[in-house]
């Protein structure tokens, strides 16, 4: 099924042909093992780790920052899976727009896992509360992230509930035939809302308090919810979620 997921992204990630094709500076043509994102991925172990060898990884940015669902980090995805880039500055869209291709130095990077999604940023201190620290600068960033100079649209495969996998995590997906379930306290899209299709299936979406539709009412309709693929447990349930980019990502329709 994951083929199924990814092969509709594939196309407009490998638009460009073959990574030759990526400009890159002089002094980082040493970095020459690429990784696909999936085999990085399976390297973690529940332990976060950091990266000594001169390896990279190449995808496309497939969400971004604008509405502010998602605060000061960003989301690359190749033809095997998605990883979430711990930035740590504002206006990320401006810095690597939606659709453009990104080369990401590992060397020195720390790796790890949240919500089923791999992590990458530098490694944290021990005091700090998480796994992996923030680039934070524009320095720290250019130093490990190479952006292409092409923008494409990215094609996003549209599937049900019983056919999302925890492989396509870090993925853009669209799930159908959704509708707000009853078990739902408010109606705004603050926090976690839980959807079901025609099948009783549930899913979940999240929405940050940063975002600029937080405070927006979820149409009481049928829908289609587009956005980055999560998996974890939440009030003691373990159930897939759908990371919005903004409000667009959320089309109604009539039954």
């Amino acid at each position: 099924m994951i083929a199924r997921c990814v092969i509709a992204i594939i196309a407009a990630i490998t638009v460009t042909g073959c990574y030759d094709s990526f400009h890159m500076p002089q002094q980082h043509n040493t970095f020459t093992r690429s990784y696909a994102i999936s085999s990085l991925h399976s390297s973690y172990d529940g332990e976060p780790f950091t990266v000594s060898e001169d390896i990279y990884i190449v995808g496309r940015v497939v969400s971004s920052d604008r509405a502010g669902n998602f605060y000061r980090t960003f989301v690359v995805c190749d033809e095997s899976g998605g990883a979430e880039i711990m930035a740590g500055i504002n206006d990320i869209h401006s810095v690597y727009p939606y659709g453009s291709q990104v080369k990401i130095n590992l060397r020195g990077c720390a790796v790890s896992e949240s919500l089923g999604v791999m992590q990458i940023g530098l490694p944290a201190e021990k005091y700090e509360n998480r796994d992996v620290d923030y680039f934070y600068s524009r320095v720290n960033l250019d130093k490990h992230i190479k952006r292409g100079s092409d923008v494409v649209d990215i094609e996003i495969p549209v599937l049900r509930i019983c056919e999302l996998e925890k492989s396509m995590c870090g993925c853009p997906v669209t799930v159908e035939t959704l509708s707000a379930s009853e078990e739902n306290i408010d109606r705004i899209w603050f926090g976690y809302h839980i959807f079901e299709d025609r099948e009783g299936n549930k899913i979940l979406t999240y929405t940050s308090q940063y975002a600029d539709f937080a405070e927006d009412m979820v149409p009481d309709a049928m829908m289609t919810i587009t956005g980055i693929l999560q998996y974890g447990k939440v009030a003691g349930e373990e159930r897939f979620i759908i990371k919005m980019r903004d409000r667009e990502d959320c089309a109604a329709y009539n039954n």
